[in-house]
Parts: C-alpha cells; structure tokens; sequence
C-alpha cells in the first residue's frame, strides 16, 4: 500500500517544527567595552588599588579632641 499524501504530511511537518519568529537581523556584541568611559573607569579603579596596594604609610588614625590617659 502506498502513501499518497507522504510528500505532503512531510511538508506540513516541516513547515510545522520551523522557527515562527525569524530574527531580523543577526545579534551583534555590545561595544560597551570599548567605550572611553568604561575604559577610563577601568584605568581609575586600577589606579586606585595600586594606589593602596603599594602605599607603605599605616592607615592614619584620627586623633582625639582630648587627652585620654588610662
């Protein structure tokens, strides 16, 4: 017995499992990482860790408005 309609159910299968949305344009990366901003944020936050990284004075502490004896 053959399948008359074979050719057909097979079209309407694949016309079925195919994707309905169709992308208009291809997806692009962001260019966030090449704007100055980032980049000169980037530079400032390196800065300042190198900054404190290699910085030889101890954290100051504030002095007292009086003098404490104990």
């Amino acid at each position: 017995m053959t399948d008359c309609q074979l050719h057909d159910r097979h079209d309407w299968l694949r016309d079925e499992q195919s994707p309905r949305v169709v992308p208009s344009e291809p997806a692009r990366q962001s260019n966030f990482e090449k704007s100055p901003i980032f980049r000169w944020t980037v530079v400032a936050a390196l800065l300042f860790v190198a900054v404190n990284v290699f910085q030889d004075d101890p954290v100051v502490v504030p002095t007292t408005a009086y003098r404490v004896t104990v």
